[in-house]
């Protein structure tokens, strides 16, 4: 083999390994962390979607930003589930949680977060 074919492999190796460790796993959407409990509740306006955890403490509400569901926490929530007693509510609107046309706001959102 000659000094090209060599260098040639050796640099694909290289960057092979580069994007294997830079290059972070996807994380799938689909499935509930181990230990919660995906969860439903009727506020009489609006059913909210929640995924539950365990109870290890005091409880720790994970509201998702805006055009996110509670699987934007699902890294994080076994680790705070550990020392919490972790909720992540779907805003009316978002993920599972049913839709209102017409009754999106801050006061409204809160409103349900604050009943919840």
């Amino acid at each position: 083999m000659n000094t090209l074919n060599a260098l040639t492999i050796l640099g694909i190796v290289v960057l092979l390994l580069a994007i294997f460790v830079l290059v972070p796993p996807k994380v799938r959407v689909s499935g509930i962390p181990r230990g919660f409990t995906e969860k439903q509740w009727n506020t009489g306006e609006v059913i909210l979607n929640y995924v539950e955890g365990p109870d290890h403490g005091v409880p720790l509400l994970l509201i998702p930003a805006q055009t996110e569901s509670w699987q934007g926490y699902k890294l994080v929530m076994p680790e705070l589930a550990e020392n919490f007693h972790v909720f992540c509510v779907d805003v009316r609107g978002h993920g599972k949680s049913s839709r209102t046309p017409g009754h999106y706001s801050y006061n409204i959102c809160g409103n349900d977060l604050h009943f919840f």
